[in-house]
Parts: C-alpha cells; sequence; structure tokens
C-alpha cells in the first residue's frame, strides 16, 4: 500500500558514511536478510518411514550444499533451524513463491537428511508433523519517515522526546545467501541496554496521511537488524493504533502529533494501556490513584533468602541483581561448599548508565579467606555508600573446588545472573566486536531459566526496603531504577492494598498491574516454558469500595494487567485490593492506576 501510494522507502544496506554505520556489510555478505521456514517434528512412538518428495534436496547431497550442515542435528527443528533462510538475492517481495519453493526444497531434504542419511538413529520414530506453508519474511522495503533510526540510536541508546516504543534486541544480521552461505547464520553484537524508537519513523515523510509500523518502519538497514523482531514490531504498531485513533479523533495528521502537548498525549495513552517507554516520565493528571493515601497490609523486607538443598558449582561468575537504597550498602552473607580451603572474590558492581543492567563499573572488590567445609557462611561488607536508589549486582567470581547454596524463594524484582554465554546468541561470555564496528565490548550476564536459575541463599544486613507502599505511586509500572513494586510479606495472610482519598472521588475504572515476570518471556511454544504460570502474578483478588461493595473478584488471573471498567461510575473516598493467592511467590504488585 505504501509503495502504490509513492511513499518514500529504501530496499537493502546504506553505505557506511550516510549514517556513520561502520557495521555496514561488504558486498560478499549482502544487503538483504532472506526468508525462512519452519517444520514440526513429533515422536509416534513406532518407527516411521519417509520418503522424501521429487523437489527435495536428497540426503546425500546435504553435506555438499549447506555449508553448515553439520550443524544439523536430531534435535533440529522448529527454531533451531532459523538458519534454514533463501532469498536475499532476490526479490523479496515478488519473488516469495520461488523463495517459498526453494525453502521447501531444503526442508523436506534436510527431513530426508535426518531420517535417512543414517546418522541419526534416534529419529527412527519420529514423524514431519507440520511444514510453514507461507515463508517468514525477514526484509523487503523500509519506508522514510521524518526521522530514520539508525545504528547510533541502537548502541547509543539515543533519547527522543518523542520515543513511544522500544527495542532491545541485538543488531542481527544473516548473510543474502542464507542457508547456502559460507558465512555464519548470523551476525549480532548487542547493546548495552534497550533503546528508544521515535515516533517520527513511524509516519511518511511525503505521504501526509500514511503510518507505517511493525517491519516497515523508518529505519537504516543496521537498525533494521533490531528493530524487526516481533515483539518490538508488535510494540511500534500499538503506538500507531494509538495514535492513529488520536488523529481520528482531532482530525489531524500524523506529523500534527509532534506538537508537544498532543506527542504528551499520545504517550500518556500507550503508559495507560501497559506500554512501557523507558525514561519517558510523564505524570498522568487523571490517574486518581496518584492523588490516595496508599496504605498496605505489610512489605517485604529484602534480608533473607533461606537455603535450600540446591546449588550451583562456581565455575562461572554469578551475581543477585538486586535493588538498593541511597545510602550505605548492606552486607551480604552467602553460603558455599568448599572442597578445600580457599579464597573467594567478591565484586560489587552497577551499570555505568543507569537503568542498563549490564555489570560493567566494578564499584568495590573484597577477598575473603574461606576454610573447608559444607554450609560454610561468608560475610562481606563492600563498605561503600549510594548516592541515589539503583539496582546493583552482588557478584562471586569463579572459584574452582566451591559449590554456591541456592535459595527456593523466588521474589519479585529480583533476580540472580551468571557471567556466561547464551548458546542461543552468543559464543562467548565476553562480547568482542570486530575493531571499527561501532560496538562495544563487554561481559555478558544473564538470567538462566528456570527451572535454573535459582536465587543464592543470602542474608542482607541491614535490609534493604525496596518493596514499600511508596512503589505503587512511581511512574514506572515494572522495575527499572527502583523495583516500582510492593511485595507482602510472606507471613502476611491477607495482603491488602488500600487507597484512601480526603474526599469522595468519581469512578469508573480500575487497571492492576501485577506482575508477569519481566525477566522471564513466555518463549515459543517451540522451546516450551517451565511454568504453568509466573509464579510472581497474582491469582486470586477481590476489590471493593470504602464501604465493602463488591466491585470485581477475578480467581484464575495470569494477566499482568487487569483492567475493570465498572458499569456505572460509583463515588467512594476507598478501594480496597485483597489478594487471596498467587500462582507460587509472595504476593506482589506493580501499580494501581484508578479513573473517572
Amino acid at each position: 500500500l505504501g509503495y502504490l501510494a509513492g511513499a518514500a522507502y529504501r530496499v537493502g544496506a546504506e553505505g557506511a558514511e550516510e549514517f556513520g554505520e561502520p557495521f555496514s556489510p561488504e558486498k560478499d555478505f549482502g544487503e538483504l536478510l532472506g526468508h525462512t521456514i519452519y517444520f514440526y517434528a513429533k515422536d509416534t512412538g513406532a518407527p516411521v518411514e519417509y520418503v522424501a518428495p521429487e523437489f527435495a534436496l536428497k540426503a546425500d547431497e546435504i553435506p555438499k550444499v549447506i555449508p553448515r550442515f553439520e550443524e544439523i542435528t536430531a534435535k533440529s527443528h522448529g527454531t533451531s533451524l532459523w538458519w534454514l533462510e533463501y532469498g536475499g538475492r532476490l526479490d523479496t517481495i515478488h519473488d516469495t513463491e520461488a523463495i517459498k519453493w526453494e525453502l521447501w526444497k531444503v526442508t523436506y531434504g534436510v527431513w530426508d537428511y535426518l531420517k535417512n542419511s543414517g546418522k541419526f538413529p534416534e529419529m527412527a520414530n519420529k514423524t514431519l508433523e507440520w511444514v510453514g506453508a507461507i515463508p517468514g519474511k525477514r526484509e523487503s522495503r523500509r519506508f522514510e519517515g521524518d526521522y530514520m533510526i539508525s545504528q547510533s540510536d541502537v548502541i547509543g541508546q539515543k533519547r527522543h522526546r518523542d520515543a513511544v516504543a522500544f527495542g532491545g534486541w541485538a543488531v542481527d544480521l544473516h548473510p543474502a545467501d542464507g542457508v547456502y552461505s559460507e558465512h555464519a547464520g548470523c551476525v549480532q553484537f548487542h547493546s548495552k541496554g534497550v533503546y528508544q524508537i521515535p515516533y517520527r519513523c513511524m509516519y511518511s515523510r511525503n505521504i501526509s496521511n500514511l503510518f507505517t509500523a511493525g517491519r516497515t518502519i523508518s529505519a537504516s538497514h543496521i537498525a533494521f537488524g533490531s528493530t524487526r523482531v516481533m515483539m518490538t514490531t508488535a510494540h511500534s504498531a500499538q503506538a500507531v493504533g494509538m495514535a492513529a485513533t488520536i488523529c481520528h479523533e482531532n482530525g489531524s495528521l500524523p506529523r500534527d502529533l509532534l506538537e508537544e502537548q498532543t506527542m504528551q498525549t499520545l504517550q500518556t495513552r500507550l503508559l495507560r494501556t501497559g506500554q512501557y517507554l523507558p525514561f519517558v516520565q510523564i505524570d498522568d493528571e487523571a490517574d486518581l490513584a496518584r492523588k490516595a493515601r496508599v496504605e498496605v497490609s505489610s512489605e517485604r523486607p529484602l534480608d533473607s533468602l533461606p537455603q535450600s538443598d540446591k546449588t550451583a558449582p562456581m565455575n562461572a561468575a554469578r551475581a543477585l541483581l538486586m535493588p538498593a537504597e541511597k545510602g550505605a550498602v548492606p552486607a551480604f552473607t552467602f553460603w558455599f561448599n568448599v572442597a578445600q580451603d580457599t579464597e573467594i572474590v567478591f565484586q560489587l558492581r552497577t551499570s555505568e548508565r543507569l537503568g542498563n543492567y549490564t555489570p560493567d563499573t566494578i564499584l568495590a572488590e573484597k577477598k575473603c579467606a574461606v576454610s573447608a567445609g559444607s554450609g560454610v557462611p561468608v560475610t562481606v561488607d563492600f563498605d561503600r555508600t549510594l548516592d541515589q536508589a539503583q539496582y546493583l549486582f552482588a557478584c562471586v567470581m569463579p572459584c574452582e573446588g566451591v559449590e554456591m547454596i541456592l535459595s527456593d524463594e523466588l521474589i519479585s524484582a529480583v533476580m540472580s545472573v551468571a557471567h556466561i554465554a547464551d548458546p542461543k546468541v552468543a559464543k562467548n561470555a565476553v562480547q568482542h566486536p570486530p575493531e571499527g564496528s561501532g560496538f562495544d565490548s563487554f561481559e555478558f550476564w544473564i538470567p538462566q531459566r528456570r527451572p535454573g536459575g535459582q536465587l543464592p541463599a543470602v542474608e542482607i544486613n541491614p535490609p534493604v526496603h525496596a518493596f514499600g507502599k511508596e512503589q505503587l505511586q512511581t511512574n514506572v509500572t515494572r522495575p527499572l531504577i527502583s523495583s516500582n513494586t510492593w511485595v507482602a510479606a510472606n507471613e502476611d495472610p491477607n495482603p491488602t492494598v488500600t487507597l484512601r482519598w480526603d474526599k469522595v472521588q468519581t469512578i469508573r475504572k480500575i487497571v492492576l498491574h501485577f506482575d508477569v515476570d519481566w525477566d522471564h518471556a513466555m518463549e515459543s511454544v517451540q522451546f516450551g516454558h517451565f511454568d504453568r504460570a509466573m509464579p510472581f502474578c497474582v491469582k486470586s483478588f477481590r476489590l471493593t469500595d470504602a464501604e465493602g461493595t463488591l466491585l470485581s473478584q477475578v480467581g484464575d488471573n495470569h494477566h499482568g494487567r487487569v483492567e475493570i471498567i465498572l458499569d456505572t461510575a460509583i463515588q467512594t473516598d476507598g478501594l480496597k485490593l485483597e489478594i487471596h493467592g498467587t500462582h507460587g511467590s509472595p504476593a506482589a504488585v506493580n501499580a494501581i492506576k484508578v479513573y473517572g
């Protein structure tokens, strides 16, 4: 539609000099990402024969034509074969049918290789359950807006007055030859944190009433390598949908929304729907909860995590990532199983840029002599103070013959990370970009997906008060620089949040923000997921007004954002939220929003 309307667009890669993008690809790598296709396999419990269709690559051809054929294993199906990609040298718009048939040729041939090459006897009972009929299109046209996001926006995490979405994926480029390329299936490098995407990227610069969203936003080929992924494209689509609504209401055009007050209206409405806009600070004047007095039944101090029978070998550095208060940093006591007398090194780290979660700044280091034994406690006092609240990493560095004792308890806004590589996205625990590429070299400290990644057993003295009632009235509804989360005490039998006003309010809508775990996404069904439900999420609750009149009662909630719209507006000077159960962890609430 944009093309037929005459909207200015780009195809392929820009030269390095146009936007100052040193990562611009060489010619042999190619300028377009191709299409890909997925397939599912199923274990039938009995041997299944497979006869490949005539058009498929034959099993004995696979090692000859696919340079990375050794990466094909018995576990290779679904998302693990994302690199079955083709078409970057063709017209990715008009040649889609030809690209699809080539991908089918490869896919059915790969299955022939798995079933009939004789190298994978464990595949005997597997059958080809499903093959995609429509290839996934990675790249085609990108339409030009009033601003084109580029490599420096992503890596430099530039701030924009008109930020309406964000991204965080690596700059992830694939060779144009795809599955037939001698290059690795992808070349990707990360920023140290998330970045804003401005509204000016989401409408055409020369067609006055045309929005663009998703893969088609105004981005250079390099920045597109990050903005193109599905959850990021969903954010821009959400922004465009809301912007189109405002244009319809006001009889305005997309560019008109850049006016300061109108842009704040757009950003405020996005925030109300749950859109996250990093570092956009807007007070929602219509939110009555910001004017209320908040009372809570209890508060969970961050004081201790009890020991369990689980341990983690200290063959890699591990850290407790936690919100900390302004002032003195507390002392930490960890427990270890120690094979022989040794020395354990502890580091207190933070991020150079507030709001990032890359522990690239060492605030203090302590070395502790430790005797051999089981359940050995080690207390470390870093003797540091903080000039503002922020997230800290209490790091335990690698130590041979030592195991860290873990806890079974989980708490909202607190997590465990390790200095390791995620094999899905990196081959090394340190990012080593090519010299002159424009990317930073830094360490990866990442969470491990459950059931792994337990928090360390720890005592924190004095306790950190990071989960109080004041966290319910911040501008952010997820952990960022503070926890932005109220957590009830473990022993609280009836966790309750009460809002009170000095005078009667007219209330029509209440929005509850619960913790569905910002750190462990429920990933694609092709990966599977350990949790049946996110353990931090409030499962059952009851909401009443000041007189005890029931407004809403839910018994099996799984949502992070629960919007309660009353049939008729009520008059009251108070609201009470009673939490009757969660999916496993202590009750937690990120925010309560109230509107007339």
